[in-house]
């Protein structure tokens, strides 16, 4: 499942990272203007293959696997 294009807009954050409250959502506005106020030494922002990568491997990794576990005690790797 690819990901969408779109990104979230700065008034949809705090509402995404922070309960919902009036307080919450004061310091969510807080914190993304923190945020926002450093422009040098930034990471490269992300592309939208790396995102999809990203949540490929989350569902795959989450895949519940009740014996995998139990196997790879039995098996375990050569050292």
């Amino acid at each position: 499942m690819p990901a969408r294009a779109r990104v979230p807009t700065g008034e949809e954050l705090p509402y995404i990272f922070f309960a919902h409250t009036k307080s919450s959502q004061a310091k969510g506005v807080e914190s993304l203007g923190r945020f926002l106020e450093r422009t040098e030494d930034r990471d490269v922002p992300g592309s939208l293959d790396s995102r999809d990568a990203q949540y490929d491997a989350v569902l795959e990794w989450g895949i519940p696997r009740p014996f995998g576990s139990a196997a790879a005690h039995r098996n375990p790797a050569p050292r």
